[in-house]
């Protein structure tokens, strides 16, 4: 006896093994052609898109509605998908509510983009849905679409010169930083003899700190006869010119430009 009960866990747990791993199998089984087929079809007819349309098409022909009513009409519909089959009641009943919670999805999306409006009047058990119609693009949205486009462009135009403006600034800048490195070479070497030793040079040829202008600055010209008026604060950073004939403003942008550089 206690040769055949130790024997029978054993018998047993050989038993319950391939038992487990046929549940797994029929977990993984793959669906039959028509299994795919018909969740193909379930997954179409709950998907927001074709929901939407079909909210469209109710809402619209009915020109007031409520959202049980326009739900209600698109179960019956879709549960005739179901009809001469055996499908399990759940997978039924998944699918209903599906149905129902993207028709309330895509209300909200016809709402938000003026399509549909609801309102509900006293008495009312629930609000009713009422259908306004497609956006249309007006003559008015028509005129304040050109203005925008000719607001774009004229500003990408404007930007187009800026770039313009800076691309011929930076060129400037380099042959200018060119120009004053050949200087510098130039006079480096005239302040050397033919022995090696240095020499003074004029005044000239000088190029002390003080006498060099730093970028950025402006010039401001005027004729050559004309009275000019200047006044500068304590800190010198406010300067005000008074001119008796006309005068002009040029940037050092400018002026490396009629320098040819």
């Amino acid at each position: 006896m206690a040769g055949s009960s130790s024997s029978n866990p054993k018998a047993t747990a050989s038993i319950a093994s391939p038992a487990s791993k046929s549940k797994a199998a029929t977990k993984k089984r793959k669906p039959t052609p028509e299994e795919a087929a018909f969740n193909a079809k379930l997954k179409d007819q709950s998907s927001l898109r074709f929901i939407s349309a079909k909210v469209c098409e109710i809402v619209e022909s009915k020109s007031t509605t409520t959202y049980n009513e326009v739900a209600n009409e698109l179960v019956i519909e879709a549960l005739k998908l179901f009809e001469g089959g055996s499908h399990p009641d759940k997978k039924k009943k998944d699918h209903e509510k599906n149905i129902r919670r993207r028709v309330y999805d895509a209300l909200n999306v016809l709402l938000a983009t003026d399509i549909i409006s609801k309102t509900k009047e006293k008495g009312d058990r629930e609000k009713s849905i009422h259908w306004k119609g497609y956006p249309t693009t007006t003559s008015v949205d028509l005129v304040i679409l050109e203005k925008e486009k000719e607001a774009a462009i004229a500003e990408i135009e404007r930007k187009k010169e800026c770039l313009q403006e800076l691309l011929v600034q930076n060129v400037c800048f380099r042959n200018l930083e060119r120009r004053n490195k050949r200087v510098k070479m130039e006079e480096d070497k005239n302040k050397i003899d033919g022995d090696g030793s240095t020499r003074e040079i004029g005044k000239n040829g000088a190029t002390d700190e003080e006498e060099k202008i730093h970028l950025p600055f402006i010039v401001v010209n005027t004729a050559e006869n004309a009275t000019i008026k200047c006044e500068m604060n304590q800190d010198k950073t406010d300067v005000m010119f008074d001119f008796n004939m006309p005068f002009e403003i040029n940037d050092d942008n400018e002026i490396l430009k009629r320098l040819g550089l």
